[in-house]
């Protein structure tokens, strides 16, 4: 997810959850953005939460690896995410 969206993720746990307040909980937390990114031109942010990408429901780190993987060709991919309690769709393009 590093090389191809430019962020670093981890799973969403118990604790994460309730910490952010999330309406879902479960997905990928963005730990981290690189400036520059795919990510970042579209305005995601550490903290964000990825519940989807693309037609693939992101429940695990795991999860959105596979549906990255799953995008090879794709030059724009729509997300799910979840900020501050209000779920968004973002629409990222890919290099």
């Amino acid at each position: 997810s590093r090389e191809k969206l430019g962020v670093g993720v981890s799973d969403v746990t118990a604790e994460i959850a309730e910490q952010l307040k999330l309406k879902i909980p479960s997905g990928a937390v963005i730990t981290g953005v690189e400036p520059g990114s795919a990510a970042a031109e579209a305005g995601l942010q550490r903290g964000d939460v990825i519940h989807r990408f693309g037609r693939t429901q992101v429940n695990s780190a795991a999860d959105l690896s596979s549906a990255i993987k799953a995008a090879d060709g794709q030059t724009q991919i729509v997300v799910q995410v979840e900020r501050n309690g209000r779920l968004a769709f973002v629409t990222i393009e890919l290099n």
